[in-house]
């Protein structure tokens, strides 16, 4: 309040180096406010978008993934994995894998999920032959968690594998995903080394995919997004 009241000013000078223990001590403080604010900022985009979504005039879209969309969706990607609170080394360490190129997203095996304005809040990618295909990506953007555009593009994922003959998907799950992918109706088959960093294993989960004409359970609601 007293720089706010009219008798005070705000004044600058060389710091000390007498000061250099305070000023350590003042920075972890001021990176935990700034921690705040990118969260508040944060949960204000996700509820934007929530609430967008649920407007009567507006609706989550998808569509086929294009080839020049790679370098956006490698972003998006590295965004979602961050999500989980992974530092700066471990992201730089998943870069590469979590990068794609143009050759990877061939026409079907791709899709995007959009709002009408036609931002892309995530997107899944399927790979490999039949019988047993893997769900290679799926990913949403921070700002989308919650909104339920995971359990739609693993719908889509799944509605892929069908077309392409697959039966079942074989997925390397994020352990902070795993939740998501049990209540989709996965299941642990085992673990997998990852292909990021060392002595890192991850759960292997198995999908069924529904065959024309099964019943497929909805989706529960309330489900986490990967």
């Amino acid at each position: 309040m007293s720089l706010m009241s009219s008798g005070a000013r705000l004044r600058v000078r060389p710091a000390r180096a007498d000061e250099a223990p305070a000023l350590s001590e003042l920075a972890p403080v001021s990176y935990t406010h700034l921690d705040v604010y990118k969260r508040q900022a944060r949960c204000q985009r996700t509820q934007e978008v929530r609430m967008s979504l649920m407007s009567s005039g507006d609706r989550l879209r998808v569509r086929p993934a294009r080839a020049d969309e790679a370098p956006a969706l490698s972003e998006l990607a590295l965004r979602s994995k961050g999500h989980w609170g992974y530092d700066a080394d471990f992201l730089a360490a998943c870069r590469d894998e979590l990068r794609l190129r143009p050759e990877d997203l061939t026409p079907g095996n791709a899709t995007v999920a959009e709002d009408a304005a036609g931002r892309v809040l995530g997107f899944v990618l399927i790979d490999g032959a039949p019988p047993r295909g893997r769900l290679d990506m799926l990913f949403v953007d921070p700002s989308a968690m919650g909104a339920g555009v995971g359990r739609r593009l693993y719908a889509e994922g799944l509605a892929t594998a069908r077309r392409l003959g697959m039966r079942s998907l074989a997925i390397d799950a994020d352990p902070n995903a795993e939740p998501f992918y049990r209540a989709m109706g996965a299941r642990v088959v085992g673990v997998v080394r990852s292909g990021s960093i060392a002595g890192r294993v991850l759960p292997l989960m198995e999908a069924d995919v529904p065959q024309a004409g099964a019943p497929h359970a909805a989706a529960p609601a309330g489900s986490l997004p990967r």
